[in-house]
């Protein structure tokens, strides 16, 4: 049972009763949230329960799971004017998920589903020029831990080196004017040093004629 208040007066309502009602509004309801706040939900089974999401923190995963999504891929277009931009917001604001989606949109890699992942966005409507145009080096420092100054040395060069083996496993094959493209990135990967690692990176690319980082 659910409780219903007005006032002083307190009715109860059947849960049945309840979901039947949502389950009949809920096609117009949602034509109306997409069209007040840009929400947007990718799974198109009307018998699968939506989910809103609670630290998700990839994109491919809120697409194929069918989350809840407030669409504000429209800012993609502002952000490209920007040379360095920075997000600074609480905990649990989304941005680490909004980082996933950054990479799933200028990913090279991620090119052949586009359809699939942006299809239903803004900008997946109209996208822009640098959409999947990169090759996308992720870092992820949010689960180093404290300690001496050394300590922290360690592990920041630790998560740049496998930063960088995993970066070059992805990347084994690069789509190049339409064909893959096999890539050697094992001056790279043999490389000593966070800085020399990033230097062949941006060698093996140059040389390569590949997508820029």
């Amino acid at each position: 049972m659910a409780l219903a208040t007005k006032g002083t007066q307190t009715a109860e309502w059947p849960l049945n009763d309840i979901f039947k009602a949502r389950n009949e509004i809920r096609p117009g309801l949602d034509a109306l949230l997409r069209q007040l706040t840009g929400l947007i939900w990718y799974n198109t089974d009307m018998k699968q329960e939506r989910q809103v999401p609670y630290a998700v923190m990839n994109y491919r995963k809120l697409v194929e799971e069918g989350h809840f999504f407030v669409d504000h891929t429209r800012f993609l277009r502002e952000l490209e004017r920007y040379e360095t931009p920075v997000f600074l917001r609480p905990k649990r604001f989304g941005k680490s998920l909004w980082v996933s989606l950054l990479e799933h949109y200028y990913d090279v890699r991620f090119k052949g589903e586009f359809e699939k992942l942006f299809g239903k966005t803004d900008v997946g409507r109209e996208p822009t020029p640098l959409a999947n145009s990169f090759l996308v080096f992720s870092l992820d420092f949010s689960t180093i831990e404290l300690g001496t100054l050394a300590e922290i040395e360690r592990r920041f060069a630790s998560k740049i080196e496998l930063a960088v083996r995993s970066f070059c496993i992805r990347n084994a094959e690069v789509e190049l004017g339409g064909r893959r493209v096999r890539v050697d990135w094992s001056s790279a990967e043999q490389a000593i040093g966070a800085a020399d690692r990033m230097d062949r990176l941006q060698t093996v690319i140059r040389d390569n004629g590949l997508p820029p980082l």
